[in-house]
C-alpha cells in the first residue's frame, strides 16, 4: 500500500513497538480514514494526515507519561485518533458518521470492549464537548486512552497554517484579511487557553511537548496581529 511508504507510517514504525503492534490495524485505519475523508470532502486541516499526526502523538504522550500502558489501550488510542474527525458535525451527520465508523470497527481484530471504547472516546473528546459537558465519568480503564487521544488532537491545533486552511475551506469567499482575523480570534479565545485549561491539569508530563508549541503559536499570532 502507498501508506507503507508514507512519512506517517514510517514514523509509527519507529515509535510503536513493532514486535507487538499489528501493523495491519494501522494500515487499515489509515486507508479507511483516507477513503472516508474523500467521501465526506474533509479538507486538509482535518484529513487523514492530521489524524495520523494525532495517532503518532498519542505514543509520544504514552512515553512521556512513564506509565505501563497495555497494547489494548494503545490500539484504542490509534483507532480513535484515525476516526475522531470522521464523525465531526462540521463535515457529516454525527450519528451517521459514528454508525459508519462502528461498522468498520467490527471488521477489525479488536474486542467489543475496545470497539465501544473507541466510539465513546471519539463522541466525547472534542474541545466543544469537553467545554460544554466536561470529561466523561464512565471511561473506566480507557480513561488514559481518552485523554491521550484528546490531548494529541489539541496539540495539533497549535499549527497556525492548519487553522488558516480550515478557514479557507469553511469561508472560501471571505477576504484574506478576514480569514486571518478569524484565525487570530480562534487562537486567542481557544488554542492559547487550552494548555492551562485542558492539557496540563490532566497530563503535566506533556509540558515538554506543549510549551514550545504554545510559545511559537503565541509569537506567530502576535506577528499576524501586526499585519491585519
Amino acid at each position: 500500500m502507498i501508506f507503507r511508504n508514507s512519512f506517517h507510517f514510517q514514523t509509527m514504525k519507529r515509535i510503536l513497538p513493532s514486535a507487538s503492534v499489528p501493523q495491519n490495524i494501522f494500515e487499515n485505519a489509515f486507508a479507511f480514514c483516507a477513503s472516508t475523508c474523500r467521501a465526506q470532502r474533509i479538507d486538509t486541516s482535518h484529513d487523514e494526515h492530521h489524524m495520523a499526526r494525532v495517532a503518532c502523538m498519542t505514543e509520544r504522550l504514552n512515553i512521556a507519561s512513564g506509565r505501563e500502558i497495555g497494547q489494548d489501550e494503545k490500539d484504542v488510542m490509534i483507532l480513535a485518533a484515525f476516526t475522531h474527525d470522521l464523525c465531526d458535525h462540521k463535515y457529516t451527520d454525527v450519528a451517521t458518521g459514528l454508525a459508519h465508523i462502528e461498522t468498520w470497527l467490527k471488521s477489525q481484530p479488536i474486542s467489543d470492549d475496545q470497539r465501544h471504547a473507541v466510539c465513546r472516546i471519539i463522541s466525547t473528546m472534542s474541545y466543544s464537548k469537553v467545554k460544554a459537558y466536561g470529561y466523561p465519568t464512565d471511561l473506566g480503564k480507557w480513561r488514559l486512552a481518552y485523554h491521550h487521544t484528546r490531548i494529541a488532537d489539541l496539540i495539533d491545533a497549535y499549527d497556525i497554517d492548519r487553522c488558516y486552511q480550515y478557514q479557507s475551506h469553511k469561508h472560501p469567499d471571505m477576504t484574506e484579511v478576514d480569514k486571518w482575523r478569524a484565525v487570530i480570534d480562534l487562537f486567542e479565545h481557544r488554542v492559547l487557553t487550552q494548555k492551562d485549561e485542558f492539557i496540563l491539569p490532566v497530563a503535566p508530563y506533556a509540558a515538554d511537548i506543549v510549551e514550545p508549541r504554545h510559545t511559537v503559536a503565541q509569537w506567530g499570532i502576535g506577528e499576524f496581529k501586526k499585519l491585519v
